[in-house]
């Protein structure tokens, strides 16, 4: 058979396309995203665990037994601080007083040491001359009255007569002369008639006449 002619070659500008191809081995493909993952763990977590451990908090350590004890030490210390402060104040000694008013301070406790020792020898002599007072007392048996008045005098020293109206018919009449209403007790003191009984009455003739008697020398 005859041939076909061959077809004329078509003529064009443009060059050939390159081709580039470019073998990547397996193995890198695998480490290649272990080592991505690595590095991005480093990152993360080291400068984290490379800051230094934070100080306890405020509250931590004030919630320490140890701190606790140390405030009620210093609390303490703060209460007991003023009442030392009294303390010395208390135990110190008072400032001399100048020799003037030393002097004037004795002559004043002198001189109320011998008011007060003037007035205990006057009672005393008051009581002697009470004891030789004569004194009478008309009284019943059944009157409280008369019982207080007789325990009255005993207490003050005064030894008196002492007539029960219902038992002597002669006190009975020298009563209704002294007291015609016949109010009871009734008290002769040297002659002064006392009627009923009241303390500071009766107190006051006693210390009147027993005075009186002190002047006279009796």
């Amino acid at each position: 058979m005859p041939e076909s002619p061959a077809a004329p070659a078509t003529v064009t500008d443009k060059p050939p396309s390159l081709r580039v191809s470019i073998q990547v081995h397996p193995l890198v493909l695998v480490l290649l995203p272990l080592a991505l993952v690595v590095v991005l763990a480093l990152v993360v977590f080291l400068p984290g665990s490379a800051q230094p451990p934070a100080a306890p908090s405020a509250a931590l350590v004030a919630s320490s037994p140890a701190a606790a004890a140390a405030e009620q030490s210093e609390e303490r210390e703060d209460e007991q601080a003023p009442e030392q402060d009294d303390a010395a104040a208390e135990v110190a000694p008072e400032p001399l007083l100048p020799v003037e008013q030393s002097a004037k301070k004795t002559a004043e406790l002198e001189r109320l040491r011998a008011e007060v020792q003037r007035k205990a020898e006057r009672e005393q002599l008051l009581t002697a001359a009470r004891g030789r007072l004569k004194v009478k007392v008309y009284y019943k048996q059944d009157c409280n009255s008369c019982s207080e008045a007789r325990r009255h005098l005993a207490a003050r020293g005064v030894r008196a007569e002492e007539h029960d109206i219902d038992q002597e018919p002669r006190a009975r009449a020298r009563h209704r002369a002294l007291n015609p209403r016949g109010r009871l007790p009734t008290i002769e003191v040297e002659g002064k008639v006392v009627r009923g009984f009241q303390a500071k009455k009766l107190d006051k003739v006693l210390d009147r006449e027993a005075s009186a008697r002190l002047q006279r020398g009796r």
